[in-house]
């Protein structure tokens, strides 16, 4: 509970960004680039009219959802929102907020909420975790009148236990203990929305100093904790981008690199790459930016990748994408693969 009462804090502490620019005599402030997220609490699910722009349609999110009342009221006492985007949808769950939502229809989905997030986002502002909680089993767990009810999705957690009695089960052993593993699935989930950064990581090094090793390991290590992660060489990255490119999926190519929350691209600026070649890599490391992390090896310090980038502003451009932030480690000159080597030949002569 202290946990859930922690990350509910620190979501609702959001909107204070946005409070010094109304203060008594202050000069008018820039809108402020804003970012809406959340579920159906945020969209007003299902009150008509509803918005309909396509790709949204089944979350039935209301014209007059949250963040339209807030953004005007807000703007009547002289905070002025840039809306970027409300991506908030009904039946969304925590975790929809880095992960994919299917929607009614089969096959249908919605990109991760944090997909919305700019480079120049100030503010972003929602709610979330009522879909988590069960709140709609609850509800059916405690009324007969919405056991019932042919749109209220989900079932009563208990059917057999009669609703006037929810408050003695849900004090008490299986509905209190179903009850506690919800308030911790929902605290875990909102610090893990809280917690997530896109921070790039560089492992920079000669050959043979563990970088690969490193990159592997690290991914594997994120995949056992339930991250989806992709593993590729830089060269393998751009040659996939060229030709999703000249098949007319580039865009479909790039959202999905897009989309993973670890990135690992080895043997970067081991081989020169053609302008259009770097200029693809670029994209694919813009669409990921503050949003999703990337870790990179190469055998090439930063100075040095001026061959491999022959442009010098793109090559200025992906250093500053993948060192935002980030952490650089530098693996060294020792070759372990060398060392052996030479052990080996040593015990070999010693050996005759």
């Amino acid at each position: 509970m202290r946990r859930l009462a922690a990350a509910a804090g620190a979501l609702s502490s959001c909107l204070v960004l946005a409070g010094p620019a109304g203060s008594a005599g202050a000069a008018p402030a820039d809108p402020v680039p804003t970012v809406f997220f959340g579920d159906s609490y945020t969209a007003n699910f299902g009150i008509a009219p509803f918005n309909q722009d396509g790709e949204r349609d089944f979350c039935f999110q209301a014209k007059e959802t949250y963040p339209t009342v807030a953004t005007r009221r807000l703007a009547d006492k002289g905070i002025t929102l840039d809306v970027q985007s409300d991506v908030s949808c009904g039946g969304a769950l925590v975790e929809h907020f880095w992960q994919e939502q299917e929607l009614l229809l089969p096959g249908m989905t919605v990109p991760p909420q944090q997909d919305a997030l700019k480079r120049d986002t100030q503010l972003a502002v929602g709610s979330m975790g009522g879909n988590t909680l069960g709140f709609n089993r609850i509800l059916k767990q405690c009324s007969d009148e919405l056991r019932g009810h042919p749109l209220l999705p989900g079932e009563p957690v208990d059917g057999d236990e009669p609703a006037s009695k929810c408050g003695e089960f849900f004090e008490s052993g299986d509905g209190k203990r179903w009850l506690d593993g919800r308030f911790e699935q929902v605290g875990g989930d909102l610090e893990e929305l809280l917690d997530r950064k896109s921070q790039p990581l560089c492992l920079i090094g000669d050959s043979g100093t563990g970088k690969s090793h490193m990159l592997i390991a690290l991914g594997t290590e994120a995949a056992m904790k339930g991250y989806r992660v992709r593993y590729t060489l830089a060269t393998k990255l751009v040659n996939e981008l060229v030709e999703a490119a000249d098949e007319k999926q580039l865009n479909k190519t790039i959202a999905r690199y897009g989309r993973v929350d670890l990135l690992c691209i080895d043997e970067l600026a081991y081989m020169e790459l053609d302008r259009p070649g770097a200029e693809l890599l670029f994209q694919v490391l813009s669409e990921r930016e503050e949003k999703n992390s990337v870790a990179i090896a190469s055998n090439e310090s930063f100075g040095g990748w001026t061959k491999t980038f022959t442009d010098p502003r793109l090559c200025a451009a992906i250093v500053d994408r993948l060192t935002f932030n980030g952490t650089i480690i530098e693996t060294g000159t020792d070759s372990y693969r060398l060392a052996s080597t030479r052990a080996r030949a040593e015990e070999q002569v010693a050996a005759s």
